[in-house]
């Protein structure tokens, strides 16, 4: 068989390039795959008792593009889905990433306010604060922050996830968790959030 294009990996980049290519410049694509199944990590498959099974861990769709996000709905419908983590420190359930409103939960309505308002001063609400820019600050409130959030969250956390501690970990990494500036107790805040309504594969099984 003779193909102009090969692209190894059939996941979400070789599986939109192939689609794109086939598509858009009229061109014969060959996708191959060492699985035995398209999708890449993002596939899914129903179990014996009909249950949809994220097979290498689970994948929510979440993307800040208006652009992607209209390219794959071509594909599939939706189905919303909002993700929230809850975490247990000092008895305690707190919504993560660790928010103001972790910050209500956890300490006196006076402490809370006093460093609500320094957090929104230094960083402005909505912000995203990576827990090590926390830890650098100056101001002796935010420090004692950081420091409570560093070893009731992240630390333990970091430490049975890579066997490291979070300062030895790449900045990507730790930034991917950071202290929210704000009330919302979602794990994302990209504004397009969703599941497949009928799965991963299912999806990439039209993209092919």
């Amino acid at each position: 068989m003779r193909v102009d294009y090969l692209i190894v990996g059939a996941g979400f980049t070789g599986a939109t390039l192939a689609e794109r290519i086939a598509s858009q410049l009229d061109k014969k694509v060959l996708v191959v795959d060492r699985r035995f199944h398209i999708g890449g990590n993002a596939y899914d498959e129903y179990d014996e008792n009909g249950v949809l099974v994220h097979r290498y861990g689970p994948h929510i769709f979440h993307t800040s593009s208006k652009k992607v996000w209209d390219y794959l709905s071509r594909f599939t419908e939706w189905r919303p889905y909002y993700h929230r983590v809850r975490a247990v420190v000092e008895g305690k359930e707190i919504p993560l990433p660790f928010s103001l409103a972790s910050l209500r939960k956890l300490f006196s309505e006076r402490l809370a306010d006093k460093l609500e308002e320094k957090l929104l001063a230094q960083f402005g609400y909505g912000s995203r604060v990576p827990i090590l820019r926390l830890k650098e600050v100056q101001d002796e409130d935010l420090r004692f922050l950081a420091d409570y959030v560093y070893r009731n969250v992240f630390e333990g956390y970091t430490l049975k996830q890579w066997g490291l501690r979070p300062e030895d970990l790449s900045p990507s990494v730790t930034g991917r968790v950071p202290i929210l500036v704000s009330y919302d107790e979602r794990y994302f805040q990209d504004p397009y959030q969703a599941m497949p309504r009928e799965g991963y594969t299912v999806l990439f099984r039209r993209m092919l």
